[in-house]
């Protein structure tokens, strides 16, 4: 336990303690009657020390209070908040998964509407497309057909892709973003039970 002494030096009795120590470390030992003892300065000095602990336990009580203030004046607000950032950080994703159905949607009725179109109209398509000249200075119609054929898979096989992310963000996150909404004391109780545990 430290000395009272080494940590406030103005206490009484602490003057004479701290030369009978310095005379100690330069003699080598120190008499037995001139050093006080922990006990003879705690109650020479119990008045100073008994206002020194009032004054650091009114701190606290003040602490206290202020935390208490806070906590009335700021949970609700704090709930409000976990609430809806669930809400939005479950909404983007369920945003970007309907995107990906209507694209995945988009995709499929263009590639049928496309197919129909294409072989309603092969040969005047064909005829177009023999406008083209290839590599060998020749009309053909494979230069062109060719890019059109791999737009024609491009679309929905993206589509097709991310139709199904789309539907899996979608699925994923609904139910999540539904629950602050619907059911708040539930969510929240979840909540801070992630956050214990």
């Amino acid at each position: 336990m430290t000395h009272p002494c080494a940590i406030n030096p103005e206490l009484e009795g602490c003057a004479e303690t701290i030369l009978q120590h310095a005379a100690t470390k330069v003699a080598g030992e120190a008499p037995v009657a001139a050093v006080a003892t922990i006990q003879e300065v705690i109650v020479a000095n119990a008045g100073m020390l008994t206002a020194h602990v009032n004054a650091a336990l009114s701190k606290v009580g003040e602490w206290v209070e202020a935390t208490e203030t806070l906590a009335a004046e700021q949970m609700p607000l704090l709930v409000q908040e976990i609430i809806w950032f669930e809400v939005v950080d479950r909404g983007f994703w369920v945003v970007l998964g309907v995107i990906g159905l209507l694209w995945g949607a988009f995709a499929f009725r263009w590639s049928i509407r496309n197919a129909q179109t294409r072989i309603a109209a092969e040969e005047a398509h064909t005829k177009a497309l023999t406008r083209i000249k290839d590599d060998r200075n020749e009309y053909s119609a494979e230069t062109v057909d060719c890019a059109f054929t791999a737009l024609h898979y491009a679309v929905p096989i993206s589509g097709g892709i991310f139709g199904l992310l789309g539907l899996f963000w979608f699925l994923c996150n609904v139910i999540d973003m539904l629950k602050p909404l619907v059911a708040p004391r539930l969510f929240l109780i979840e909540y801070f039970r992630q956050l214990t545990g």
